[in-house]
Formats: structure tokens, C-alpha cells, sequence
């Protein structure tokens, strides 16, 4: 389905398994560990990874998420960088969407989109430490008004 998609190769089977079995960063000072498992890789022409999520869906993507997905991808990129990889500025979503047009009498079909994202990867680690250390926090912070998470558990306590 990605054939004449990209102007790159999927990386060798055995690296491109070794990601889906996971990578991680220690960090020793913070005596924690950053970990994670990626879809794929890609290899561009001169040998860096670069980075791809697949997503799977019914309907067209949503832009709301793109945000969560795009930081998904730089922090690939950062655990790569961590593991002395040498790796592209950009990453890719591959969206495959059911193509709700055709029966399913002969299998689902899928749409692919691939959508390109210039990766940042400087503020991982600041994010990554900070997740830390207030996970650590013997008090939470307090919910913020603007978070929809903590709005909603603020809510299933009141149940």
C-alpha cells in the first residue's frame, strides 16, 4: 500500500523489529527511563531513520489530534537520537482509512494518506522531566481550568 508513496525504503527487517520491540533513553540523573515502541522506520537516501506512525480509522483524520500525534513522532525521534541514530527532520503519519466505497466481499480496503511533519525534538526532555517530577509530587498539582482531562476526572469524583 505504501509502494510509489515515498521516495524512501522500510529499514532492514531486524532494525525495524528491534523498534517495534521498543527503545528507550536512561536517564540517570533523573533515575528514569523513556520508553517506546515504534510502528516503523524508513531509511532516506543518506542512511537517517526516519520516523513513521501508522493510524487506522473509518473516517478521515481529525486535525484535533495531530498535535498529541506529531508529539508522538518527535519523541521517536528523540529516543532514536538518544540510541545514536542518525535520523531525518521530518517524520510521517500513515492514516489507512476503510474505503467505505467498495464491499467487503473481498476484504476491507484501505486508503492511505501519509502526512509529513517537521520534528522538533529540543523540548522532549524538558517535557519528559517534568512528567517526572510531578509524577513524583507528594501533591498533585491542581487541575487546570483549560484541561479537559482534569475537568473530567474532577467530574467522575463527584459520581
Amino acid at each position: 500500500m505504501l509502494k510509489d508513496k515515498f521516495p524512501f525504503k522500510l529499514a532492514e527487517e531486524k532494525l525495524a523489529k528491534s523498534f517495534r520491540r521498543g527503545i528507550e533513553f536512561r536517564d540517570d540523573e533523573l533515575n528514569a527511563v523513556l520508553f517506546g515502541k515504534m510502528d516503523d522506520c524508513f531509511v532516506d537516501e543518506k542512511g537517517r531513520l526516519v520516523v513513521i506512525d501508522n493510524k487506522t480509522s473509518s473516517s478521515e483524520p481529525k486535525d484535533e489530534f495531530e498535535d498529541g500525534y506529531k508529539f508522538q513522532l518527535e519523541t521517536y525521534a528523540f529516543l532514536l537520537k538518544k540510541n545514536g541514530f542518525k535520523v531525518n527532520e521530518n517524520g510521517y503519519l500513515i492514516y489507512y482509512i476503510i474505503d467505505k466505497e467498495n464491499d467487503f466481499e473481498n476484504g476491507i480496503r484501505f486508503n492511505v494518506k501519509p502526512k509529513k511533519f517537521r520534528l522538533d525534538t529540543e523540548h522532549i526532555h524538558k517535557v519528559f522531566k517534568e512528567a517526572v517530577l510531578t509524577a513524583r509530587r507528594s501533591n498533585p498539582p491542581k487541575p487546570h481550568e483549560e484541561c479537559e482531562m482534569c475537568m473530567w476526572i474532577r467530574e467522575m469524583r463527584k459520581l
